[in-house]
């Protein structure tokens, strides 16, 4: 039976609310949320002055639909009161394979030059001579002019940090120093009898390459060419990355387990086991290191975010105010932000760990087993929102309403509802037209999404 609830909600007080469904907005995790108009993006690249947010995606055709670079600028030149969008970037502008062998021309990997640039990598194969070739395409954010940076034969697997570009050859290892541009290229340091090894991370700061070939992992001084450890490691992994003072790769993998290994003395410096370092899929678990190496964030597939102190081992905080399939994790350059994106094409940033205090209560259990699956309408006639979810059981239900900068400006709450399908409406005559999102929770069920206000 579906069951229809009208409530009437006039404008309430940030400061007296008890029943908000999580802190009111001056201790919000959220600082900021926009959407891309359902835009799916997976890849984020962030300014050196943490004032700019990149997005696109990866591997599709330039010529397909939806292939685009969107930069999101910071308002009054503040990340925490950003989320303007300031370009979109059509990919016909960057496609620069003059030469009429090349085809196959799609994204490998992109960043920032500096704060006013960005660049794409365009991989291409050329049956020429039957190499591949990567078009590094230089683009003025302001103007959306792009220029070609430079063409380099290499591999198709780049990978891109804080100013280095760089990927494995055959017999070398390849690099350009994009602030600088300036390009370099050094014989990799495995023995000639070993196989081909992996460019598999690049420090936060863009100093250290971490290469693996069978099961010996090394760490090698960017510019220096030295390498600074180099460990045998047995062990299926996911994601890796490089911490600590640069001498450590941080290994996730399947066992749910989180391990440091120092690859100078080979000591596990850290161990961390949780059932919510658990991989079920690539497609809804993303991570992120903080570029102070202090911080590991992980999306889970139930759409909360949880984080530990990697140099303690301490579960943090999780993040839980927007529930989505997360696409991308990344934290900001100064460490004050971390910026997901998610399937529903919203760009959220959060308050870092370094700015929570304490740790979160939320952390020593499980509380969300399971997610709950709704929608929002928004008659513009009577100023009515419409949230229609469905229950398994009965449940006490509580909705909360946030403006895109994690503020309350309403909620509801409805004591008991029996199973099945419901719908319950809140009315506001006096909220302004734009983007909204909201909160529902019944039990241990939580759902977010968008409202639209017109």
């Amino acid at each position: 039976m579906k069951h229809r609830i009208i409530l009437f909600a006039g404008l309430f007080s940030l400061t007296s609310l008890s029943l908000s469904l999580f802190a009111q907005s001056s201790r919000s995790d959220i600082e900021w949320i926009t959407w891309n108009n359902g835009v799916y993006h997976s890849e984020i690249a962030i300014s050196p002055d943490s004032k700019r947010i990149a997005t696109t995606v990866f591997g599709l055709s330039l010529n397909a639909t939806g292939q685009e670079v969107r930069v999101y600028s910071a308002e009054e030149g503040e990340l925490d009161r950003g989320g303007t969008l300031e370009q979109v970037i059509e990919a016909p502008t960057f496609k620069h394979a003059n030469n009429p062998y090349a085809y196959t021309s799609y994204y490998r990997s992109f960043g920032f030059l500096s704060d006013a640039s960005l660049f794409v990598s365009c991989g291409n194969f050329d049956s020429v001579i039957n190499r591949a070739v990567i078009y590094l395409v230089n683009v003025d954010i302001q103007s959306g002019r792009s220029d070609l940076f430079r063409a380099v034969t290499s591999s198709f697997d780049p990978k891109y940090s804080a100013g280095l570009y760089a990927s494995v050859r055959s017999d070398s290892i390849y690099g350009v120093k994009m602030y600088e541009n300036r390009d370099f290229a050094f014989a990799h340091p495995y023995p000639t009898t070993s196989a081909t090894p992996t460019l598999i991370a690049i420090s936060t700061d863009g100093s250290v390459l971490a290469l693996q070939a069978n099961s010996q992992y090394m760490l090698v001084n960017a510019e220096t060419r030295e390498v600074l450890g180099s460990q045998d490691y047995v062990g299926d992994w996911q994601f890796a990355y490089v911490v600590g003072d640069n001498r450590s790769i941080a290994f996730l993998g399947d066992d749910h387990v989180l391990k440091v290994l120092n690859i100078e003395t080979g000591e596990l410096e850290r161990r961390i086991v949780s059932s919510d370092l658990s991989i079920p899929d690539r497609i809804s678990v993303r991570c992120a290191i903080s570029p102070d190496k202090n911080y590991f964030a992980i999306s889970r597939p139930d759409g909360t975010i949880h984080v530990w102190n990697l140099q303690t081992g301490q579960k943090l905080h999780v993040y839980d105010e927007y529930l989505g399939v997360h696409t991308a994790l990344s934290f900001t350059p100064d460490n004050k932000h971390l910026i997901s994106l998610t399937k529903d094409g919203a760009v959220i940033s959060w308050k870092s760990p370094s700015r929570l205090s304490g740790v979160d209560e939320r952390t020593k259990y499980d509380r969300y087993s399971t997610t709950l699956s709704s929608t929002s309408t928004f008659n513009s006639t009577s100023h009515t929102a419409r949230f229609t979810f469905t229950l398994p059981e009965r449940s006490e239900v509580h909705v909360g309403i946030y403006n895109l900068q994690g503020e309350l400006v309403g909620e509801l709450t409805e004591p008991t509802l029996e199973g099945g399908e419901h719908s319950v409406e809140w009315h506001r005559s006096d909220l302004p037209s734009g983007a909204y999102f909201y909160r529902l929770s019944a039990g241990s069920r939580v759902g977010t999404g968008r409202l639209v206000v017109q």
